[in-house]
């Protein structure tokens, strides 16, 4: 699961972060100063292509990262 966090108490940043089944953060995959909805489409997009594919989640946070970790 992916969740897209607003600036608030944790962060000042829009972070896109990947949770776990129980809704615990796993990894940090996106990190943005501005709301930019086109680049977070994207990699929602790619996760999801990526996961139908047959990545493993270590193989896409990996590649997430490396297209958008921080914009």
């Amino acid at each position: 699961h992916l969740a897209l966090c607003s600036p608030g108490d944790v962060s000042q940043l829009w972070m896109l972060v990947l949770v776990n089944c129980g809704g615990q953060p796993f990894s940090v995959v996106q990190v943005q100063h501005i709301f930019t909805p086109v680049a977070i489409s994207h990699t929602l997009a790619l996760a999801a292509t990526l996961d139908a594919q047959g990545y493993s989640v270590n193989d896409i946070i990996h590649i997430l990262m490396a297209e958008g970790g921080q914009a």
